[in-house]
């Protein structure tokens, strides 16, 4: 077991309900694109398995949060107004690990 303090990982999930499915991705994409050029940062996008309609970003590794969550506010901003048009509520969650058990190979 190994401890990582100060290591953040953040979990950014919504429903998309009826919405389309390709205008939220596309807008999700830049979005995801957006912070990677701002904080260095890769995203993942994920869809729940048995709800396909339900969507998780993920960004982890993040050693700066207080940096990061300026930048991501700031590159949010300009896709609020598209969100909010849209009536998507982003739920952000944060994550410190404390934890990991490693494989032998």
């Amino acid at each position: 077991m190994a401890n990582k303090e100060g290591i953040y990982h953040y979990f950014i999930y919504y429903s998309l309900g009826a919405r389309d499915e390709d205008e939220v991705f596309n807008l999700t994409l830049s979005l995801m694109q957006n912070i990677l050029h701002r904080t260095g940062v890769s995203g993942r996008l994920l869809k729940k398995n048995d709800l396909a309609n339900t969507w998780l970003e993920i960004y982890e590794g993040i050693s700066d949060p207080e940096t990061f969550e300026i930048e991501m506010e700031t590159v949010s901003k300009d896709w609020r107004n598209a969100y909010d048009t849209m009536g998507l509520e982003r739920v952000t969650e944060k994550f410190t690990e404390f934890a990991c058990l490693f494989s032998k190979n």
